[in-house]
């Protein structure tokens, strides 16, 4: 009973510290620069202000959606037939040798992500952008930001 007691004021002395900390890390979202070739200004600020859960949910996805692998995972698709977003008559166009998780903007393409299945691309360097299951990369990032 002395113990509950004991961490009953340990927690409360600890709320008021963890609500400030929550409500600075929301305060601090910024969209990732690469959201801004797909999304305009206004759009950006329009979900910083009404859902702001989106930025956070885009800004996951770009950096923890794919990997790119030696071996290919599910069905290949050449990357050559991946048209951008806004004008399908415009194919892929991106050194391949610089595709990283930092700086590539998955999102100005037309690329296929499967709910419950992985999907590779082919590159022209022998390698392969491989997507995740997009239910996977949602459990992923759910379990971070529901704790």
């Amino acid at each position: 009973m002395k113990r509950k007691a004991i961490y009953l004021m340990i927690f409360m002395m600890l709320m008021p510290f963890l609500m400030v900390s929550a409500q600075n890390r929301s305060s601090k979202l910024t969209p990732d620069k690469r959201l801004e070739e797909v999304f305009s200004k206004q759009e950006l600020s329009d979900m910083l202000t009404n859902q702001p859960e989106k930025i956070s949910y885009y800004n996951y996805f770009l950096e923890n959606a794919y990997y790119i692998s030696d071996i290919a995972k599910g069905p290949v698709v050449k990357i050559t037939n991946v048209s951008l977003r806004n004008n399908f008559s415009v194919f892929f166009k991106e050194d391949v040798n610089a595709i990283s998780p930092k700086t590539f903007n998955y999102l100005k393409y037309n690329f296929k992500i499967d709910n419950n299945h992985f999907i590779s691309y082919s590159l022209e360097n022998g390698k392969y952008l491989v997507f995740y299951p997009k239910n996977e990369t949602e459990a992923k990032y759910n379990s971070i930001n529901t704790k």
